[in-house]
């Protein structure tokens, strides 16, 4: 009995329910806001067409074989019982046979005809000329998932009403235990509400005990910056180099070149390719120049432009539907150190960049192929407006964002230098927060300064221009003089306080800077300490103004 017939004979059993079995008069009052009657007097649902959309089947069917890159999304918004005829069933089931059994997940309409065949089914599904048709219904699978979901709410509408039917006889049978059938209705609710991929199963819990996990150390591109096999994102305004760092970083890769902060030259990438993938930047006008502006090998980077389709045009490409295509990419490039993806809101395809649940899907291929690979992916992306967020909750769309990525950066204008650039820390999961690097850009070249700075991304974004600044600085001088008034304090007691006062790091340096402070080191080697005092008065002895 397949699902159309459970229906229809579930609906019979109740419509056949006499008046004897109604509810006490008592109860009446109770009864009558129920939202439908059955038409004899009895309080059951009218007998309705199910809810069903077979034109969503069709698309959703001729989507997987046009382009089977969208399967995986489809597998997890859509299972084979929601289509509701038996041939789209039939067909669907064929289409993940041939999508399972094939090494390069490829699919097309003659392999599952021919399985369709293999299981005399074929002509029960209306033969070759259906298969056609249905593939003839879409002209790309661009909106497979949206079809997906079409189908799976019409199939969940369908148990629905199946579990309300089957509660209402038992309610009308006095031999049956209500509590028992509130508690069964609760299960099959449940079991409706759940994703498709986890529908019908035990519900067993996937668990690994951790004396079982092989503890790994972290690869690195950029030793304490970029992870190996992760992604990376770079944030920040239109216009402040997010690209130009991009490409010099690939640059480095390419030569194998030391990186900015390098204490000694065992700090350098693993000379490989790159693989660069862009929807705003010209390749012969802006790219090519810049890099060899900076001197890359550019025989070791390569630019991804689009998927070819059967017809040969080239499509843009998209993670959610021509992952397939990335992988080959990958393959042809290898070995590849590197993916940058300039801005990876653009490779997004039609997914809501504001769902947190589907962009956490989404940017979760991203950081499959970065570790299938082994490879580096370094995301591109904008900050939005509202300047009232923290700096890690300003990166555009949801926080799936910030919350895959594995290290963040954010590159900003210096407020006091126009022409100066930052590299600051948002975020870091696999080790403390690096300290900024600055840099400007010159000659379409990257060129970094020689040291490290404590800024911080709340501070660099912060709105008011230098009369903010100023204020805070000014405020953060007073409270300073405050402090060592009684004389020399520990400068690393000194920033915890500054720390609880919401002072920032930078700006505290700014106003030790303003007021003559100085740092005296007294001991030696492990044994040193670092005090901060006012200049009046002092032991020159050992004194400097900056500390190491």
């Amino acid at each position: 009995m397949d699902e159309r017939d459970t229906i229809v004979d579930t609906m019979s059993k109740a419509v056949n329910i006499t008046n004897n079995d109604r509810p006490p008069a008592g109860a009446a009052c109770r009864q009558r806001t129920h939202p439908a009657r059955h038409p004899a007097g009895g309080d059951i649902l009218p007998l309705r067409a199910s809810p069903s959309d077979e034109a969503a089947e069709a698309g959703v069917l001729g989507s997987m074989i046009v382009d089977s890159g969208c399967i995986p999304d489809v597998k997890q918004h859509v299972e084979e019982a929601a289509f509701y005829t038996l041939e789209h069933k039939a067909i669907f089931s064929a289409i993940m046979a041939v999508y399972h059994e094939t090494t390069d997940t490829h699919v097309d309409g003659l392999l599952v005809v021919a399985e369709l065949e293999r299981r005399n089914k074929l002509a029960a599904v209306g033969g070759r000329q259906y298969v056609q048709r249905i593939m003839d219904t879409v002209p790309s699978a661009a909106n497979a998932v949206h079809y997906s979901k079409i189908v799976q709410e019409k199939y969940c509408r369908r148990m629905a009403i199946l579990a309300g039917r089957k509660l209402i006889e038992a309610a009308y049978n006095p031999s049956e235990s209500i509590a028992d059938e509130l508690i069964g209705a609760r299960l099959d609710l449940e079991e409706i509400s759940a994703p498709p991929n986890t529908r019908g199963c035990a519900m067993d819990p996937s668990y690994v005990w951790m004396h079982g996990v092989e503890a790994k150390p972290v690869n690195w591109l950029w030793r304490g910056r970029f992870p190996s096999a992760m992604l990376s994102l770079l944030v920040g305004i239109e216009g402040q180099g997010k690209s130009f760092v991009a490409l010099d970083i690939a640059t480095h890769v390419s030569r194998g070149l030391a990186w900015p902060d390098a204490e000694n030259e065992a700090d350098a990438p693993t000379v490989g390719n790159v693989v660069y993938m862009t929807t705003e930047c010209h390749l012969e006008y802006e790219v090519k120049p810049r890099l060899e502006a900076m001197k890359a090998d550019c025989t070791r980077i390569v630019a991804m432009k689009g998927i070819l389709g059967t017809d040969g045009t080239e499509t843009q490409f998209d993670i959610v539907h021509h992952l397939p295509g990335l992988e080959k990419m990958l393959e042809i490039a290898k070995p590849v150190r590197l993916l940058i993806v300039d801005p990876i809101t653009g490779f997004l395809g039609g997914a809501k960049q504001n769902d947190t649940g589907e962009m956490r899907m989404v940017l979760s291929r991203f950081t499959a192929v970065a570790e299938r690979h082994n490879c580096a992916v370094i995301g591109i992306s904008h900050l939005c407006k509202d300047t009232s967020k923290q700096a890690i909750h300003r990166t555009i769309g949801s926080t799936a964002f910030i919350g895959t990525a594995r290290a963040t950066w954010l590159i900003s204008q210096d407020k006091e230098d126009k022409e100066r650039r930052l590299l600051v820390p948002m975020k870091l999961n696999l080790v403390r927060m690096a300290r900024s690097l600055a840099f400007r850009i010159t000659d379409s070249a990257v060129v970094w300064e020689p040291g490290q700075y404590e800024y911080e991304a709340n501070e660099v974004l912060a709105t008011g221009g230098h009369d903010s600044d100023s204020v805070a600085r000014a405020e953060a001088a007073e409270w300073l003089q405050g402090v060592l008034a009684a004389g020399r304090v520990r400068s690393i007691e000194i920033m915890a306080m500054a720390k609880k006062e919401n002072i920032a790091i930078r700006t505290l340096k700014r106003a030790k800077k303003q007021i003559g402070v100085v740092s005296k080191n007294d001991g030696f080697g492990g044994d040193s300490v670092w005090y901060w005092m006012l200049p009046e008065g002092t032991n020159t002895e050992g004194i400097t103004h900056d500390e190491p």
